[in-house]
């Protein structure tokens, strides 16, 4: 079967039901943050994504960007010190 969402299929007002149910579960429980999060985790599951690959990728891209910003850092102060 696939997982995938379609236009006006019975999986798309399963995934409705699905949302509806994990965000009503606990009433007034879900800052507006911890909301987007929880129905973008679910949607990516529903639609077959392995969310363990996901949050990896997600570290090293955050990773690399920092890595990136430090050695420009790191440049920009070599230059400047070479100034003074």
């Amino acid at each position: 079967m696939d997982n995938r969402i379609t236009k006006g299929s019975g999986e798309e007002r399963h995934v409705s039901h699905v949302l509806a149910d994990k965000m009503s579960s606990r009433p007034g429980g879900w800052s507006e943050e911890g909301a987007e999060v929880m129905i973008k985790l679910l949607s990516l599951k529903y639609n077959g994504v392995n969310l363990r690959e996901e949050y990896l990728n997600e570290i090293c891209q955050k990773a690399e960007k920092r890595d990136k910003r430090e050695r420009v850092v790191k440049e920009i102060m070599k230059k400047n010190i070479k100034r003074v």
